[in-house]
């Protein structure tokens, strides 16, 4: 791994990481924990970018149908987490 990438990992977790210290900040003082319905939504929906990326780029061949793959592999994580969200939310 570069140390771009690596730098941009660590970046993401750091954030991802205060993003949730902050919630749960929020959520004790206020003595409830509004937005969690959603909050996981918005940060499982990233976490399983790289997967889906993945997986649609060991489904392609050419280049048109790489992106096909790609993009169809990205959609069915995104529905995915849209139906569970509405179901659980």
């Amino acid at each position: 791994m570069t140390l771009r990438l690596t730098l941009l990992a660590a970046a993401t977790v750091v954030f991802l990481a205060a993003a949730t210290a902050l919630m749960i900040g929020d959520a004790v003082v206020g003595g409830d924990w509004p937005g969690w319905d959603d909050g996981w939504a918005v940060i499982a929906f990233p976490l399983g970018m790289p997967p889906a990326v993945a997986v649609g780029l060991a489904a392609g061949g050419s280049r048109l149908r790489t992106v096909g793959s790609v993009t169809a592999a990205v959609w069915a994580w995104g529905g995915a987490v849209f139906v569970a969200w509405l179901l659980l939310g």
